[in-house]
């Protein structure tokens, strides 16, 4: 039987399974940005003028590691674990994909992600 080679319609699964989870939409994309907002409103009252602009970036640093946080962390481990209880990865498995094949996919769509995630960030902040 031959093995199926990484295409994009894999990747697109992968990203389909990512933007799924609510969670992972919500942590690692409108969290940051909220919080960033919020922080930066409140630390506008509370910090000096001459330091506020130290301690904005210092707010969008910080909430920028946020999102590869939130979107692997939650994202990858409940994906992987609603995958498991489908056997899901098996039946990939039986229809010729290879395990390497599969995390190929899912590192490319998490990697497209992420990045899509951490460019919404920055235009919203």
């Amino acid at each position: 039987m031959k093995k199926k080679q990484l295409n994009w319609h894999l990747v697109q699964y992968e990203l389909r399974n990512i933007t799924g989870n609510i969670f992972v939409i919500f942590f690692g994309v409108f969290f940051p940005i909220m919080m960033s907002v919020l922080f930066s409103f409140v630390f506008k009252k509370q910090v000096p003028e001459e330091m506020y602009s130290k301690a904005v970036t210092s707010i969008f640093i910080t909430m920028s590691m946020i999102i590869p946080m939130a979107v692997l962390l939650i994202g990858y481990a409940a994906n992987y674990s609603q995958e498991l209880e489908k056997d899901i990865p098996l039946r990939l498995n039986l229809f010729g994909f290879r395990e390497k094949t599969m995390l190929a996919a899912k590192m490319i769509a998490y990697l497209i992600f992420t990045t899509a995630a951490f460019l919404l960030y920055i235009v919203s902040d």
